[in-house]
């Protein structure tokens, strides 16, 4: 095994490993980068002999085996209630530091300043360095602003607006970034292709950690907890065709014939839960997920069940 990172620094790499693969030595590369653009275009040549991988930061499920060193599985109430104590505490430091391993030892002091940085090296070298941005401060801004307004609909004029730039370019910075995976999207629920095109697509940071560190956050209060965990939800749903609904009330997400709303409170409202139920018999929906805080019950047919058992206990 030949394991080569960050190779998009290698001048002409992929030349270099096809001549082991023409001269058939028994050797497998292993090829990682921060860049996924420049691999892939290093891999035009190596047709056919390339498999991809992309690896996200750790789902909740990942973090939690990670820092109790056993299994999430959580099939029944009894699996629920014996890891309940400790999945609480620790959904509470996911929702805050992410899921990037490289942070989940460093100190409170520490993880903030070592996370922003990395992203900022991507941003100012890897991604202004592939693309030749002249304005890489507004490739900055752009991830600030996604950061601060994660879940919410993509609207890019105002977008452009805001990082002081034009339209083609803030649509071309919002490409960058997905391709870079610091950020991604989901678009509308609906069959009707150009109101899917005017409505925009919901926006998300990859990784709450990332969306704290830009902010110079190490703490999440009431106000940003909810955005932050349909952050997490949508990241969870992301591999299933996830959509989001809009028609006078908002459904998060469908997936697979379900609805899912995230209320990321105590006791989400009658009303809230009777909204949830109304639309979703509606779209002919037959299953309705409230995501709650700590609710666990099942009321006029929807679920509500707390956001670390829903991420544990749903397979992605």
């Amino acid at each position: 095994f030949v394991i080569l990172d960050e190779v998009q620094f290698m001048k002409e790499w992929e030349l270099q490993v096809k001549k082991f693969f023409d001269r058939k030595y028994p050797i497998t590369f292993i090829v990682s980068g921060s860049s996924s653009t420049l691999i892939r275009r290093g891999t035009e040549s190596l047709v056919g002999r390339t498999i991809e991988r992309v690896i996200s930061p750790f789902s909740f499920k990942e973090f939690f085996e990670f820092k109790t060193k056993k299994s999430s599985l959580v099939n029944t109430e009894l699996d629920a209630k014996a890891v309940e104590n400790q999945a609480r505490i620790l959904f509470n430091e996911y929702l805050t530091r992410g899921g990037i391993p490289s942070t989940f030892e460093l100190s409170e002091e520490k993880w903030v300043n070592t996370l922003k940085e990395d992203v900022i090296k991507v941003i100012y070298r890897d991604i202004t360095q592939l693309h030749e941005i002249r304005q890489p401060e507004a490739l900055e801004k752009l991830l600030l602003y996604i950061a601060d307004n994660t879940g919410g609909i993509t609207n890019i004029n105002s977008v452009a607006n805001t990082i002081g730039t034009s339209r083609e370019y803030a649509e071309k910075y919002v490409n960058y970034l997905k391709t870079a995976f610091l950020a991604f999207s989901i678009p509308i629920y609906s069959e009707n292709i150009a109101k899917r095109v005017r409505r925009g697509e919901k926006m998300y940071i990859a990784d709450t950690g990332v969306a704290n560190a830009m902010l110079n956050k190490n703490t999440v209060d009431e106000t940003r907890a909810g955005k932050l965990v349909e952050t997490i939800i949508a990241s969870h749903l992301a591999s299933q065709g996830v959509k989001y609904y809009r028609n006078g009330f908002e459904i998060d997400f469908i997936a697979k014939n379900t609805a899912i709303e995230v209320k990321y409170q105590n006791s989400p409202s009658v009303q809230e839960i009777k909204k949830l139920k109304t639309m979703a018999d509606e779209l002919g929906l037959e299953k309705k997920i409230m995501v709650t805080k700590n609710t666990l019950e099942t009321t006029d047919g929807v679920e509500l069940i707390p956001a670390w058992l829903f991420l544990l206990k749903e397979k992605n």
